[in-house]
């Protein structure tokens, strides 16, 4: 069997969210973090963040999103996050993907996510390509303000043979205006006793806002200035 590794940026969700924290001064911890369907109801409404992915010591392209998550009754949410990358040409941001999770809170106490959704992988630091994306994972309550889950799903690339993920495990984390969501997922592509393995972590963070362009606009700028020529702009 042919063992081999590379980057693969899946753009989930959420799967998706990273790199930004806000600061509240003088704010109380959330009021109902001591129970998984209050963990879900202070996420509600919009917010903004980064997306990082790793395989081993390799960095992929940092991403950037909008997300929407909406309260449809007390044991049911519904989120979508939009996913936005600087384009290296154009230096502009460019459309990305998107993931649409769906949350049913079960009479035990756990949380089942079902996350589909579209957008690119980079495989080897050379080639894109689109991809199409379906998770499921089942969430509990780890301590106040913590969730942890486990799950499988597949991902369908182009030019690939369907990819089978196992493996998988999150950890999400909130506070008052943050939120984090760290996860470890394996990626197997097989044709016949031939196997390509990604082995991925990923790490995403966001905060409350809506102007997601003006985040990826900021973060732009720093990293022009940090390049820039000691003396120039």
């Amino acid at each position: 069997m042919h063992r081999a590794t590379g980057v693969l940026l899946i753009v989930v969700p959420l799967l998706l969210l990273a790199a930004l924290h806000a600061s509240v001064i003088n704010a109380q911890p959330p009021a109902h973090s001591g129970n998984i369907a209050g963990f879900f109801h202070e996420l509600v409404g919009e917010w903004i963040g980064s997306y990082t992915q790793y395989n081993g010591k390799t960095k992929a392209p940092t991403k950037y999103f909008h997300a929407v998550v909406k309260e449809l009754s007390p044991d049911a949410y519904a989120s979508v996050f939009e996913y936005y990358r600087i384009d290296p040409k154009t230096h502009k941001p460019a459309e990305a993907g998107v993931s649409r999770m769906k949350t049913s809170i079960s009479p035990d106490g756990k949380a089942i996510n079902t996350i589909t959704g579209n957008g690119d992988v980079l495989i080897d630091n050379e080639t894109t390509s689109p991809e199409k994306h379906q998770f499921t994972e089942i969430l509990h309550l780890a301590s106040a303000g913590e969730l942890q889950g486990e799950g499988t799903g597949r991902i369908d690339v182009r030019g690939m043979p369907n990819g089978k993920v196992t493996n998988y495990a999150s950890t999400w984390t909130e506070s008052v205006g943050s939120f984090r969501i760290a996860q470890q997922l394996k990626v197997e592509f097989r044709v016949l006793f031939f196997a390509k393995i990604f082995n991925i972590s990923t790490d995403c963070t966001g905060s409350r806002g809506s102007d997601v362009m003006s985040l990826i606009n900021a973060t732009g700028k720093n990293a022009d200035h940090a390049g820039a020529t000691p003396g120039h702009p």
